[in-house]
């Protein structure tokens, strides 16, 4: 009788059976047992051979008990003992011991059997074996989140695994049957492209030849020469298979045509590559993008782009409604402006934009040097709220209200799927009620039009810093000095520059595909900023701007908040302490003393140890300062202020250590000092008096005169004078009549 991870292979029936499908050598796995609906016995097996080498796991086949003992017979040693399946050891782990040898293994495992778990009844996994829950597990990945197109490959792939390996949990940690599939396979010379053999373990025939390294560039120079026909939508790839063949599948001869002889190609099958063969080749020649451009030229692919894959303005008609955000780091190297004797390169920066998608304005931007995180994009969120010529004019630029006149915040944000889009901190604004952000979307994979508007913009951006120095130029030629060395620009600057393009695009660049009909009957000029004010100051659906009150609301909302303990003393962040008038009066420190500490929430701008700010009761924000006791920390960011702490750590460590051996080194001395005084009393009796010793005043007179000598004599010679006739002076004062007169040095 078969029993639970037995191994199998096939019986001569079952080899004939299955011929076309399973080798006459592979291995079987009797993995699972369960019932059908009139309560019969299925043997659930699966083929291990083909379960460690394809790239996706099969699903299990299933068997009643007499059909399975026509298909299988055990597999056997050579002795003739049947073999069963070994678990691999860390199947046998319990969930602790997993925690503590392999936690990245058990987290995998645990969050694939999440998406499984409402299939791993008995019941379930007969129904999906039997073909009977294609449309239950479709629903279930879709609830979770799952891309439909892949109709439920998410669950299918980890439930088969699971049940091809005996239904224990511990099945889904990838050991020796990963179902990862191989690596990409890498073609040598003289090898196929197709399989070897067929799955029956027959050969296959071809008349083809083996193939070459050098047949991808052979195509890609004939694809790029000629291009790529495309009929009824789909790409004809006949015509280069066509043109391979001639020039490198053929030779020179002659053919007869009514008597006589012509010169003519001959087709040497033995130089061709079969359709099959071919096909796969070109796919790794040409990628599906440069297919576009060859078919009708890069122009044309980019309009055909545009037809195809939709207007990312469709439905749009107010200003601000859809707003596109995206970043990209500017190619310019910037300067250093801490150290004007050395010319130094501290980095590139990363430019984030938001762009209206109803009038390609440009809302507001951030600039930083840290890659793109959430602090980034909330700051070009609050660049879009502010009062621009305000703003322009800390970095020396004047500007008209008319030039940029967004002061609002977006209605509706879509962006690419970015680690730097927290999509809970995006729903936690949405649901409040403080901004008026009312929908968030991730631009899907596949549909770049989601997202047009705002490469095309940051494209115009970085075409204004062509010509800055320090600007990177593709394929710089090694031998000249690269542009890091020579950065000429500051970030201050770089910000002037940022705001006077924006403005430039903004007033100048024609759009007359964005004007409606309303907007053409109203004469208004075809330019982001005219629409802007145009949709902005519309009785309709317009909005004001956004008050210095809201901003300040606003800004909080948006900042991503720390929290700081107010202690007696001081209000400590990060391992620095800050002291602010407004908490004074509050009381804080007064309520701390009698209370206990307390925790409050702040923000920071830019990671800076400077700017952090606490908000009241009515939503008014309060700057903390740095605590005088950490002064030199001032003007740092975060990641400074913690290298300096770190620093300063090792330096207390440092010094303890110092201060630990000078401590050894000091009670040796101590224990000399008590020694050579122990020697020098060596012959003195020993004094046995308990009560205060009598004397003392008059040895200590004695030592009040010889110090006195002894420190004019040192005197003397600092300055210079004859020891000899110094001591004779000092000798002559101290016979002197006068017995109450002071030494005077």
């Amino acid at each position: 009788m078969a029993n639970l991870y037995d191994l199998f292979n096939l019986s001569d029936t079952g080899i004939d059976f299955y011929a076309g499908e399973f080798g006459k050598d592979d291995d079987f796995l009797l993995s699972h047992i369960v019932q059908d609906e009139d309560g019969n016995e299925i043997l659930v097996v699966t083929n291990l051979t083909q379960f460690e080498a394809k790239r996706e796991p099969s699903k299990p086949r299933i068997f009643n008990r007499n059909k399975f003992s026509s298909l299988f017979n055990y597999k056997t040693d050579d002795d003739g003992y049947a073999l069963s399946f070994v678990e691999p050891n860390i199947w046998l782990l319990s969930d602790h011991e997993l925690s503590l040898k392999y936690s990245r293994k058990k987290e995998r495992r645990d969050y694939a059997f999440k998406l499984i778990e409402p299939f791993t009844t008995p019941e379930k996994i007969y129904q999906y074996l039997a073909g009977k829950l294609n449309k239950e597990i479709k629903a279930h990945a879709e609830a979770l989140g799952c891309n439909p197109n892949n109709n439920g490959k998410e669950i299918i792939r980890p439930l088969n695994r699971f049940i091809s390996l005996g239904c224990h949990k511990n099945a889904l940690i990838l050991v020796k049957y990963e179902n990862c599939g191989k690596e990409p396979r890498s073609y040598k010379a003289d090898s196929k492209t197709g399989p070897k053999t067929k799955s029956c373990g027959n050969p296959t025939n071809s008349g083809s030849r083996m193939y070459q390294p050098d047949d991808i560039q052979k195509i890609r120079e004939i694809a790029f020469a000629n291009g790529i026909e495309k009929k009824d939508g789909k790409f004809q790839i006949k015509r280069i298979r066509t043109l391979f063949d001639r020039d490198h599948a053929s030779d020179k001869g002659w053919v007869v045509k009514n008597g006589k002889q012509f010169p003519a190609l001959l087709l040497n099958e033995n130089q061709r590559l079969t359709k099959r063969q071919f096909y796969r080749v070109f796919h790794k020649a040409v990628m599906p993008n440069e297919m576009m451009v060859l078919t009708d030229g890069i122009k044309e692919a980019i309009n055909r782009s545009r037809q195809t894959k939709g207007k990312a303005n469709e439905g749009v008609f107010r200003a601000g409604q859809v707003c596109e955000i995206d970043s990209t780091p500017l190619p310019v190297y910037l300067a250093n402006p801490l150290e004007p004797n050395k010319r130094e390169t501290v980095g590139k920066v990363y430019l984030c934009m938001i762009v209206c998608v109803a009038t390609e304005e440009i809302m507001g931007y951030s600039l930083s040097f840290a890659p793109p995180v959430w602090e980034n994009i909330a700051e070009a969120l609050i660049n879009c709220m502010r009062d621009k010529q305000e703003y322009a004019s800390q970095y020396g630029v004047d500007i008209d209200s008319e030039d940029w006149p967004v002061q609002h915040v977006p209605e509706g944000i879509r962006a690419d799927n970015g680690v730097e889009y927290l999509k809970q901190i995006i729903q936690r604004i949405i649901n409040g009620d403080e901004i008026e952000i009312n929908d968030f979307s991730i631009n899907a994979p596949g549909q770049p039009k989601g997202k047009g508007t705002s490469e095309k913009v940051l494209h115009i951006m970085q075409g204004f810093l062509e010509n800055l120095q320090g600007k990177v130029t593709k394929d710089r030629n090694p031998s000249i000095q690269h542009p890091a060395n020579h950065p000429i620009i500051f970030l201050e600057g770089l910000h002037a520059l940022v705001i006077r393009a924006i403005t430039i695009h903004n007033t100048t660049h024609f759009r007359p595909r964005l004007i409606t009909h309303e907007m053409a009957s109203n004469s208004v000029k075809p330019v982001p900023s005219a629409m802007w004010q145009y949709l902005m100051n519309h009785e309709a659906y317009g909005r004001p701007p956004t008050s210095p009150q809201q901003l300040s609301q606003k800004v909080w909302v948006l900042m991503r908040k720390h929290t700081a303990t107010v202690n007696p003393r001081e209000i400590r962040l990060n391992k620095l302490g800050y002291k602010n008038q407004w908490a004074i009066k509050q009381g804080w420190f007064d309520q701390a003393e009698f209370h206990g500490a307390f925790d409050i929430e702040v923000i920071a701008f830019k990671g800076s140890v400077d700017q952090i700010y606490v908000r009241d009761g009515v939503g008014v924000l309060h700057q903390i300062e740095i605590h005088d006791d950490y002064e030199k920390f001032r003007g740092m960011t975060l990641s400074q202020a913690q290298a300096e702490q770190h620093k300063d750590a090792q330096i207390k460590q440092d010094l303890e250590h110092q201060n630990a051996q000078a401590l050894i080194n000091y009670e040796t001395e101590v224990q000399t000092l008590v020694a050579q005084g122990e020697d020098f009393y060596q012959y003195a009796p020993v004094n046995c008096r308990i009560s205060f010793p009598d004397g003392i005043d008059v040895l200590n007179f004695q030592m009040r005169e010889n110090e006195q000598i002894e420190r004019a004599d040192r005197y003397l010679k600092l300055m210079g004078v004859d020891s000899d006739v110094s001591k004779t002076n000092i000798e002559n004062q101290s016979t002197g009549t006068n017995d109450d007169e002071e030494y005077i040095c």
